[in-house]
């Protein structure tokens, strides 16, 4: 938005069309922590000088600021990327994830203390031919998440999600330290000597010594979930200070075409905060279309976590070479640093042209999709005849001896579909109550390995005869096909249908004449309504009023009069 100081010029109406906004960061009010406030009363003359002889009694108060530390609540993530499970041409893409709450992004401060205070900057703009200053902004702020991605390569072939393991509050605290708990006597702390985590800052003198404060309304037994990565391993992955400033960022969404439920709300912009990694995935050779069976962890595999780098500073890529992380555990064979884990998912990457259309089809069963195409004339290049060539998914599953099941899904894995999860719009009805019912269904999108006739009869001539007609389709469920042999839905069908009908009501010149058209069927419907009402209620009324138009040789009766009374007479009707 423009300065104050600047009037809005017509150009500016291109800002307000935006559907994005990318915002700098948003700071709470209070960070998570305790605080105390102290009040003391003074009087002072008009020159400023005291009026009492000796202070006044002060007043104070402690009081906490509470803000996730351990664990995130379920309803915390909004989504994340690249998609859970998925595999797919990630290899230029960074990990991020989207929570619901912005502010969370720095309720919590890296810093071994408190984090310097954001200074106030300027930069000037031109407008008119005379410099004003116009914009404010203030310094980046490091957020306390962060996006770490790790393969099974980083940890000699162990698979990094199976690494994750629960554990309580006190397993973060050092074992020569204590954790403080709220009644009783405090908890032992029960990280060795040869770890680091968020409370590790107090062991070099930067924090009170004592006992391990968990947080304002955290125990020491309160749930966690966290990993235990080499030293080595997090100096390589770990981001800078520096970094954790531009990792995160707030995204103001405008939420006009999102697609919502019927009984949900939705205001008119959302505000998200978004964390994003610093490190790109791992990738499978883009040579290996379809990818080749792999022993072990496969190439590709990619495991992002979402960890709390709390108090870390001097873990970060650039810490100071005499701290107690230099000193004691990065230089420690068996040196780990202990990250709490908010989130976790698996997605596998290959390269980018995994899913062109053409090197797709260049890769047909097996053949290579990097040798020239077309055969050279010399002969030196041979046409390389593709036995049973079928565009379908690369890597459909194989069973040396599959069961009945195992043999339906790789079937229709090769006919081209995907089992998608699927949610019903009809819901199970127990009782007084219903729930939605979670199923399994079949999609193929609109390339298909065979050949595949039109089953469905749409409208083919509306003037036809009647017989030639079939019905008209007003939701995506009268597309869905039960397949008896399978047990489960063809939803492909009703997925196009609705993807079509959302890629309609995008066009805004197609909505448009399509609500225009439907407002004018609505009121000529209600006028033919009404002249109905008026033909039976009011005939005797109507016949007399046309015979006197009729007796005057007047034929107006489409003109305003008419249809003034035509109206007052159905609304005295309705009353």
């Amino acid at each position: 938005m423009a300065p104050k100081s600047i009037e809005n010029r017509p150009s500016d109406a291109q800002l307000f069309s935006k559907k994005a906004s990318f915002i700098q960061h948003s700071l709470p009010g209070l960070a998570a922590g305790v605080y105390d406030l102290s009040v003391q009363q003074a009087f002072t003359d008009d020159k400023g000088d005291p009026i009492n002889t000796s202070e006044l009694t002060s007043l104070s108060r402690r009081f906490g600021v509470q803000g996730p530390r351990y664990s995130l609540p379920d309803s915390a993530v909004h989504s994340v990327y690249p998609p859970r499970n998925a595999a797919g041409g990630f290899s230029n893409s960074l990990a991020h994830v989207v929570l619901e709450q912005e502010k969370l992004l720095w309720i919590r401060t890296p810093y071994k203390v408190d984090p310097p205070n954001p200074k106030e900057r300027f930069y000037d703009v031109t407008y008119g031919g005379n410099p004003k200053r116009g914009i404010v902004y203030d310094d980046d702020q490091a957020t306390w998440m962060a996006v770490l991605l790790i393969t099974p390569a980083d940890l000699g072939g162990q698979e990094p999600d199976k690494q994750v393991v629960p554990g309580t509050a006190a397993d973060l605290a050092p074992d020569t330290m204590k954790m403080r708990a709220p009644k009783g006597a405090s908890v032992p702390g029960k990280l060795p000597p040869e770890g680091y985590s968020i409370f590790s800052s107090a062991l070099d003198g930067t924090q009170p010594s004592g006992d391990v404060d968990p947080g304002v309304g955290h125990t020491p037994d309160e749930p966690c979930r966290y990993i235990d990565l080499p030293a080595a391993l997090f100096d390589k992955i770990a981001p800078s200070l520096t970094d954790l400033e531009m990792m995160a960022h707030v995204r103001a969404v405008q939420m006009d075409s999102k697609p919502i439920q019927d009984d949900d709300i939705v205001t008119l912009e959302t505000q998200y905060g978004l964390v994003v990694g610093n490190r790109l995935p791992e990738t499978m050779p883009a040579t290996q279309i379809p990818p080749t069976a792999q022993k072990g962890p496969a190439i590709g595999k990619n495991v992002a976590l979402l960890v709390s780098l709390e108090h870390m500073q001097d873990a970060l890529r650039g810490h100071d070479p005499a701290s107690y992380y230099a000193t004691k555990i990065a230089t420690n064979a068996k040196g780990f640093v202990r990250l709490v884990v908010f989130d976790q998912w698996s997605f596998a990457s290959w390269h980018d042209s995994s899913y062109d259309f053409e090197h797709i089809l260049k890769g047909l069963n097996g053949r290579d999709p990097n040798a020239p195409n077309p055969p050279s004339p010399d002969g030196t290049n041979p046409i390389v005849r593709v036995k049973n060539a079928r565009l379908r998914r690369p890597n459909p599953p194989s069973f040396d001896a599959p069961t009945d099941d195992q043999a339906i899904v790789q079937q229709m894995i090769e006919l081209g579909y995907t089992p998608m999860n699927h949610l019903t719009r009809v819901p199970l009805i127990k009782g007084d109550s219903s729930e939605p019912i979670q199923t399994v269904s079949w999609y193929r999108g609109p390339f298909a390995p065979f050949a595949t006739p039109l089953t469905l009869d749409f409208i083919k001539d509306p003037d036809g005869p009647a017989k030639d007609q079939s019905p008209l389709v007003f939701s995506a469920d009268q597309l869905l096909r039960f397949d008896p042999n399978v047990g489960l839905y063809d939803m492909s069908y009703a997925a196009a249908w609705q993807l079509g009908r959302l890629i309609a009501l995008q066009d805004q010149s197609f909505s448009i004449a399509l609500y225009r058209w439907k407002k004018s069927v609505d009121q000529k419907f209600r006028m033919m309504l009404e002249d109905e009402v008026l033909k039976q209620d009011h005939s005797e009324l109507v016949a007399r009023y046309q015979g006197m138009l009729l007796a005057a040789k007047r034929t107006d009766t489409d003109k305003v009069m008419y249809k003034s009374v035509v109206n007052f007479l159905a609304q005295s009707k309705k009353k």
